[in-house]
């Protein structure tokens, strides 16, 4: 496949997706954070839930957009780009599960 790579890296954003839901869920329900996000966080506080549904369906619909445009470089770019930022914030959970649960 010729984009398999790119196909490997929407699938895997959309993991690092799911973890970081949760894992905000965790930390906003059971240890008193505040989502960062402005957008997020009135939803996070009256229905988990709908959190969880809306930042899955954003996210996916982002990356439907950018595996639709993935001819041009741009897009591609926007792939590595949610790649590197949601591992790194799949990492960030670990560490802080580390550091403040463990």
């Amino acid at each position: 496949m010729k984009h398999a790579r790119l196909l490997t890296a929407i699938v895997v954003i959309s993991m690092c997706n799911v973890f970081d839901g949760l894992m905000t869920l965790y930390w906003v329900l059971f240890l008193g954070a505040t989502e960062f996000n402005p957008i997020l966080r009135p939803i996070i506080e009256n229905d988990p839930f709908g959190f969880i549904t809306a930042k899955t369906v954003v996210v996916t619909c982002l990356l439907s957009v950018l595996w639709t445009a993935r001819c041009l470089k741009l897009a591609r770019g926007g792939i590595i780009f949610l790649l590197c930022a949601y591992v790194g914030v799949s990492i960030y959970h670990l560490w802080a599960v580390y550091r403040f649960v463990l």
